[in-house]
């Protein structure tokens, strides 16, 4: 059986966009770190961690397999 686990081109473009601003900040961060300002905090780890999930889905147009499979889980019921 094969599966087809793309999303919809609307779901894609909304992530691209989301993910925007993430990737300004990804940059930001990669200064921060590269002029020893390590004052990095828990809200920017976490908006990265969210819009790299967000680049990812942009750019693959799947979910991440750590999504899929509790997306999957919980329709299986």
């Amino acid at each position: 059986m094969n599966e087809n686990n793309n999303l919809p081109t609307n779901v894609r473009v909304l992530a691209a966009v989301i993910s925007v601003p993430s990737v300004l900040l990804i940059i930001l961060m990669a200064f921060q770190i590269y002029y020893g300002d390590w004052d990095i905090s828990l809200f920017e780890v976490i908006y990265t961690l969210f819009g790299a999930t967000a680049i990812y889905i942009a750019i693959v147009g799947k979910l991440p397999s750590f999504l899929w499979a509790s997306w999957k889980r919980k329709g299986d019921s």
